[in-house]
């Protein structure tokens, strides 16, 4: 049987009469609360003014050194806090610190 052009076969009706969600859809509402779950699977979480906390020195520049503390972006902390009375920077790329967090930006973490 050939369609008529501008006629909807019956199931193609059916379907644009009554939407169905498909299988991978999530209610509304669930979405947030499902991705809130994921962030605390694994380990995003907000850090607080004063925690310590230890990372990974990633670069050392002639201001900053940034680390990574295992969050979605970076810590950077001013690299006179690695530098000895002799001008001499402490510290190397690959060396596991810790600092303090003191501030933070756009829910960025700095240290």
């Amino acid at each position: 049987m050939v369609n008529e052009p501008g006629k909807l076969a019956a199931t193609q009706r059916a379907l644009e009469k009554e939407p169905r969600a498909s299988q991978f859809a999530i209610p509304k509402g669930e979405e947030e609360e499902n991705y809130e779950q994921l962030l605390d699977q694994y380990g995003a979480r907000k850090f607080e003014e004063g925690e310590v906390m230890k990372g990974t020195v990633l670069k050392i520049t002639d201001t900053d050194v940034v680390v990574d503390i295992g969050y979605k972006s970076e810590g950077v902390i001013a690299v006179t806090q690695f530098t000895d009375p002799s001008g001499h920077v402490t510290i190397k790329v690959g060396d596991v610190i810790e600092g303090f967090v003191t501030e933070r930006i756009a829910q960025e973490v700095f240290a």
